[in-house]
């Protein structure tokens, strides 16, 4: 094992104040080490603070209590990944991590939080794991703490305006009036009115560098995994600015990025871009949910519209555009899964085109959800969204008409239908017949009028019988010159 693991201290119900002398005892033993005198360890023992990973947050409790009570500042974690999530954050810097053993079975990211240290601080930073045997005695009983006068309190942390990436509650600086209450930052704080730049903040494994993008509620963020050693993107969704029924949404325990992965791990398509890592943060206070994904150099469809003076693209591209999304969706129906989230920002592109043969685009934000939950950003939505879609019926024939109407865009460089009300853009969707693309590009050929306007059928049993079909006749279409 690549940590300095210290001898398991057993923890039972009918020999608990023996076991809590066991650990106080390592501890000292720790700060015993001649080692500990270098200067660049001095700073981990000044707030004498210690990582407590265990997941059972009750039986943490009783833990951090006591060591509380001995002037430790232990700081209750889940997992390993969360402390070393924690720890790269370089606020809270441990001298000794204690850990239950079966959360030291996950041996990889103490290892890498052990080894930074070392090359950081030369110091392996000792691991005491404690094993916890069945008990009829109550174990988790709280410990009796010595009177304030009698007790040395620990030391206060410098003021922080962020917290871990990842969902650590427990972690967080406990108030000195009662050190086992969580008080969450939801309660502390007003809701903000509007958003606040994330950009330049280091959170837990991630450092946002600069904005690549945003809308009303969210953000995507150029940023640096540390874990991975990569660039990716971040999207960050700012809790305190939805509306109240999608906050109450995004604080259950599903989150709109956590049913997103969930329906993406059963997603595996060249022309879908996966989903890395979700969870939760704070930065200053205000929580925000942020999923990463990876990063496309070559930005959105809509960056690409807007470096062509036409706003427009050719035949070749857009067939092959159509072509690598219609096969993205075909593959989602085969799975049961319907898109319905189309919008010219929802498509990417691995890189720069150079030229056609480069092209590669990645269907994003699978959400179902979101879309039901943000009205803020189904208004970009809009142009794309079949007449069902108007009554809340989704079906594969809706994202065939989705991606005509994207197809529609790219030609001619206007929307099928234009307009901002929500009740305009339904009106339009459900009765009117939009013109012919041909009307506003004439490269368009009328074969392709045809397949454009028959996708868009108002019926879906009037459109193609598939994705593949249209893509198919969109294909040959084009040829048709």
């Amino acid at each position: 094992m690549a940590y300095d693991e210290i001898q398991s201290i057993f923890f039972s119900g009918e020999q608990i104040e023996f076991s809590f002398q066991q650990l106080l005892l390592a501890l000292q033993h720790i700060q015993s080490n001649p080692s500990i005198k270098q200067s660049r360890i001095i700073p981990m023992l000044s707030t004498r603070t210690v990582f407590l990973v265990d997941a059972q947050q009750e039986r943490g409790n009783a833990v951090a209590h006591r060591l509380l009570s001995h002037g430790y500042h232990p700081l209750l974690i889940a997992t390993p990944l969360e402390a070393y999530t924690l720890y790269l954050q370089g606020i809270h810097l441990p001298f000794a991590i204690i850990v239950s053993r079966e959360e030291s079975s996950s041996h990889f990211f103490l290892n890498r939080l052990v080894q930074h240290s070392m090359q950081k601080y030369y110091w392996a930073m000792p691991i005491i794991p404690l094993t916890w045997q069945a008990s009829t005695t109550p174990l988790l009983a709280l410990p009796q703490i010595s009177s304030a006068s009698t007790t040395p309190t620990p030391p206060e942390s410098s003021p922080v305006t962020t917290t871990p990436l990842t969902p650590l509650e427990s972690s967080r600086r406990p108030p000195t009036t009662n050190p086992l209450a969580i008080q969450t930052v939801e309660q502390r704080e007003t809701r903000p009115t509007a958003k606040i730049s994330l950009a330049g903040q280091h959170l837990g494994r991630y450092q946002l560098i600069r904005p690549l993008g945003h809308n009303a509620l969210s953000d995507v963020y150029y940023t640096y995994d540390r874990l991975r050693e990569e660039h990716v993107a971040l999207k960050s969704l700012q809790l305190r600015i939805l509306p109240s029924k999608s906050l109450d949404y995004a604080d259950s325990t599903t989150t709109i990025f956590q049913q997103e992965k969930e329906l993406l791990a059963r997603l595996h398509h060249p022309h879908i871009l996966p989903l890395f890592t979700h969870g939760k943060s704070y930065v200053s206070g205000i929580p925000f949910l942020y999923k990463t994904m990876p990063y496309c150099s070559g930005g959105s469809l809509e960056d690409l519209l807007l470096q062509r003076p036409s706003h427009t693209l050719s035949l070749k591209e857009t067939v092959a555009i159509v072509t690598q999304l219609a096969s993205a969706l075909e593959h989602a129906h085969e799975r049961e899964i319907v898109y319905h989230n189309f919008k010219i920002t929802n498509i990417l592109l691995r890189e720069h085109v150079k030229n056609i043969r480069t092209l590669h685009v990645f269907l994003t934000d699978f959400g179902p959800v979101a879309q039901a939950l943000l009205p803020q950003q189904q208004q970009a939505g809009y142009p794309y969204l079949a007449p069902e879609c108007w009554h809340k019926h989704y079906l594969p024939a809706s994202d065939q008409y989705g991606l005509a109407a994207l197809a529609y865009e790219l030609l001619t460089g206007r929307p099928a239908f234009q307009g901002q009300a929500e009740a305009i853009m339904r009106h339009l969707h459900l009765t009117l017949t939009p013109q012919p693309p041909s009307q506003f590009n004439t490269s368009i050929p009328t074969a392709l009028d045809h397949v454009i306007l028959h996708a868009l059928a108002k019926k879906p049993a009037e459109r193609f019988g598939s994705l593949a079909l249209f893509a198919r006749a969109f294909q040959q279409a084009c040829q048709e010159r």
